[in-house]
Formats: structure tokens, sequence, C-alpha cells
């Protein structure tokens, strides 16, 4: 199911912590856990490989359970809406964040630069490389 998903093992590993496990998807690719809503946001029917970053003695008798803490990324989104599983992928694959107050906004029209930084985040493009080189005459140079 999608939803934003706190993965815990079991009580026999101490010391646990978000940063002792790793969550990839499909294509080995990193899912980031969000801060600000304390999980990992996976979408139904993809396929996931979740990894210790520490040694435990007893790895092969860890007994995981999937915590469900809400069944969307954003207070002003809808599980059952079109656009769920897209949201929910974007974040974990840190390409959207939100706003700050902690919102998607739906109903909000999108501006080139937000646009544009999308992008660069899918594509994994450092934008310490293009500071001061914007073609748009509106655009201040940093």
């Amino acid at each position: 199911q999608t939803g934003v998903y706190n993965i815990l093992p079991s009580d026999s590993i101490n010391d646990f912590n978000k940063d002792t496990i790793s969550v990839f998807d499909k294509n080995n690719n990193t899912v980031k856990y969000n801060e600000n809503i304390k999980g990992w946001p996976l979408v139904k029917g993809l396929t996931y490989t979740i990894k210790l970053n520490v040694e435990h003695s007893n790895t092969d008798n860890l007994d995981w359970n999937k915590i469900f803490i809400t069944d969307t990324v954003f207070p002003d989104t809808h599980a059952s809406g079109w656009y769920n599983d897209a949201v929910t992928y974007s974040v974990g694959a840190g390409i959207i964040s939100g706003y700050s107050n902690g919102k998607f906004g739906t109903s909000d029209s999108i501006q080139r630069q937000d646009f544009l930084v999308m992008l660069a985040r899918y594509e994994g493009i450092d934008f310490n490389a293009y500071v001061g080189q914007s073609k748009f005459p509106d655009v201040k140079s940093l």
C-alpha cells in the first residue's frame, strides 16, 4: 500500500535508529528517509530492499515489521488521489519535498524554477556548477 512507513527491526537488535538501515528501490536507488514525516515513502506494487548498515550477530533471524504511519506523505493529499503514488515516489526519490509548512499544494501552480529544480534533482545535477549562469533576464545572478 502506498504510504509512509517507519521500518523497524525486532526488539532483538539494540541501538536501532533510522540511520542503521537503508531502503533501496528495484533499480538500487536509495529511498530517502523523510524527516518531516518520520518515515520512508513507499509505493504499492514496487519492490524495495532493506539493508542494515551495522553489524549484528543475529541478522539471519531478523523479524522485520512494517508499521503503517499514514496513507499519504502530505496532509493536503489523498490516498485515493490519482497523483498519490507519483507524489510518494517523487518524495522518496528526493525529487520533491513540498512546502516548508509540510503541505504539497495540490491546487497551486508550479513555477518554472520549481520545475527546473525537480528536473535537476531527477537527473542528479549539482546546482553549484550553475550558480550565476541563468539565461533568463528576470533572474538575478548570485
